[in-house]
């Protein structure tokens, strides 16, 4: 149970032998709010400047599931980071109506990865590179409030979509 103020949390783990291990820890907070709001000129933005979305299994080609927004804040603008997991032949990521053609087949254990909203790189287990590109044009910013996200992909096998939200200055 979290309590109101400071909570603390700890992750350990032993890694596999002879691999680089990783581990993502995503914390969220259900029930009924506690504390008051901080008032938005106390809030440390700076330290705000990222914002990472739910990871969205894609168990189908496609289908409703496959589409939903990224909510920004009022007001703001963010840029997109993508990270996609798992197996899938060639990845389409549309956002706010532009569709980015990822041309690459990923299979399990594979990540692709868009940090800067137009070069993608494939990494193996190891952190190899296994392919690189250019997006033939950048996603696009996100503007403030819900901006519409859909995902498609061929041969989806334990497919995962990671996106994160980079607030412009």
């Amino acid at each position: 149970m979290m309590r109101e103020g400071r909570n603390a949390v700890a992750l350990r783990c032993e890694g596999p032998q002879g691999v680089s291990a990783r581990a993502e820890v995503t914390l969220s907070t259900f029930g009924t709010a506690f504390g008051t709001p901080s008032a938005r000129e106390k809030i440390g933005w700076p330290h705000l400047a990222r914002e990472y979305e739910m990871p969205r299994w894609i168990t189908s080609a496609q289908g409703s599931e496959n589409a939903w927004d990224v909510v920004v804040r009022p007001g703001e603008q963010a840029r997109l980071t993508v990270e996609l997991s798992g197996g899938m032949d060639t990845p389409v990521l549309t956002v706010n109506g532009r569709a980015a053609r990822f041309p690459v087949v990923l299979k399990p254990g594979q990540r692709l990865i868009c940090r800067d909203s137009r070069h993608w790189i494939v990494r193996d287990a190891n952190r190899a590179t296994i392919a690189e590109g250019d997006l033939a044009d950048p996603l696009p910013m996100l503007k403030g409030g819900p901006n519409p996200v859909a995902f498609t992909c061929t041969a989806p096998d334990r497919a995962i979509v990671r996106l994160v939200k980079v607030y412009e200055p």
